[in-house]
Parts: C-alpha cells; sequence; structure tokens
C-alpha cells in the first residue's frame, strides 16, 4: 500500500501511518481483522518523504474486504482513512477512479519494485478514500493525495484463507487486548510526567517489562500477560497473540 504524499497528523506536518486489512465473512456481516502492519513495526513518516510504502506479506482476501488507515502514536491512534473494496472488481472498476485506476505494472517494474510478476495495482484519489474526501480544506491531505495498492491474483485459489469462524471467537479477547493497552498507556503517560527530572526515561515496552503486574489485568484478560513488546498474549504455552 503506497501513500503519495504524507498526511499531516503530527506535529511536525507528517504521521505514524499503519494499515489494517478487515475481511467480511460470507456468512456475516461483521469484518474481522486479518492483518495490521502495526504488528511488524510503526514508523514515522516525515513530509518530505513524499511517498511511502506500507509493506505487507502476502494477505489474501476475497470478496468484501478493506482498508483502514491511521496514524498510531504512542498514546492514541487516529483513523485518517478507509476503502472498502470487492475482489472481483479489482481487474474491471465499475467506474473508473471512484472504483479506483486500474494498471498492470510491466515486468521491468515488478522487479525493479520487487514485486511478483503479474502483479497490478489500483489507485484512489483523494476524492474517493472515506475520511479524507472530507478533508476540504487540505487540512490533512494535500489535494493530490491519493493511495495506490498493488496485488496479485493467485492462480486455482477461492476465499479468504484466514478462517473467519475462529478470528471471530478471538474477538472478545482482541477487545480485551486493547483495553489492556490503552490502560497500560495511560498508566504509562502517568508515570512519565510524575517522574523526577534525573530518573532515566523508559520506553513503554520497558515500563511495562518492569512494572505490569498481574493484578493490573483485572476483569479484562484471566490467564493473559503483556509479551515484552507490550501485545496482549495467552498464559498458556502456545503464545498466541
Amino acid at each position: 500500500v503506497r501513500l503519495n504524499t504524507i498526511p499531516h497528523f503530527d506535529l511536525d506536518g507528517g504521521c505514524d501511518p499503519i494499515v489494517r486489512v478487515l475481511v467480511r465473512a460470507e456468512d456475516d456481516h461483521q469484518p474481522i481483522v486479518v492483518f495490521g502492519t502495526d504488528t511488524i513495526g510503526v514508523k514515522h513518516v516525515s513530509p518530505s518523504s513524499k511517498v511511502f510504502d506500507l509493506s505487507l506479506p502476502a494477505v489474501r482476501v476475497a470478496g468484501d474486504f478493506a482498508l483502514h488507515l491511521f496514524d498510531r502514536d504512542l498514546l492514541r491512534e487516529e483513523k485518517m482513512g478507509t476503502l472498502w473494496l470487492h475482489s472481483l472488481f479489482l481487474h474491471a472498476p465499475l467506474l473508473d477512479e471512484v472504483c479506483g485506476v486500474y494498471r498492470s505494472l510491466s515486468a521491468e517494474e515488478c522487479e525493479r519494485e520487487s514485486l511478483p510478476q503479474n502483479t497490478s495495482s489500483l489507485t484512489f484519489s483523494k476524492a474517493h478514500i472515506d475520511g479524507a474526501a472530507k478533508d476540504l480544506r487540505d487540512a490533512k491531505f494535500d489535494p493530490d493525495f491519493h493511495l495506490e495498492i498493488f496485488f496479485t491474483s493467485p492462480p486455482n485459489l477461492r476465499g479468504c484463507g484466514p478462517n473467519l469462524s475462529q478470528e471471530r471467537r478471538s474477538s472478545a479477547q482482541d477487545a480485551a487486548g486493547a483495553m489492556l493497552l490503552e490502560r497500560a498507556r495511560d498508566k504509562y503517560q502517568r508515570a512519565v510526567l510524575q517522574a523526577p527530572a534525573s530518573a532515566a526515561v523508559l520506553s513503554f515496552e520497558e515500563w511495562v517489562v518492569k512494572h505490569w503486574t498481574g493484578s493490573d489485568f483485572g476483569e479484562y484478560g484471566h490467564g493473559m500477560r503483556l509479551n515484552r513488546q507490550g501485545s496482549l498474549v495467552s498464559g498458556a504455552n502456545n503464545g498466541t497473540q
């Protein structure tokens, strides 16, 4: 997923972009998150960068799916924009621009970009991205901002890949994890503000490992713990995140 010009959500005019991929199951209208780039790292991007690539592994989707773009800061995240798509229309958008501008990458471009051969892309302008389209004064997005999605169509494969039923069963645990991390970040912020000027400043991850205790989980995560990256994991040996 390529950002062309950088959204202005931080004080320096840049942002800390992440993208989450959601898939809607055929038997359930509730979308399920199947991947987020925040699981592999978050990077601050200054406005001088102009172009930034959010690299994803081979995330397999089919049917209705969405890309949610967030600005992820230490203590909060803010939604920047959303795109809902359908895999049936990736290669043949119903309406040009509204459903994305399609192009097929040449073999040379695929090699230069380190992308698989037969990669294609869809480009969406600011006016066709939910959230960005509301920025009529260009305060958060440059007028020429656009989002380009690169994808391939694997032969002889159907379905979205992930076990959505299993994902739904773990949704309550995911919600508990989000609440735990919110609570941890609030406590960390207060600890930093109240610390003496001479005290060494711990990173959020270091603070979690040193100060977060089992009693802090309360009713939100029996048998759960925070790992050294500050993510919620099961207390069982499988370490499912």
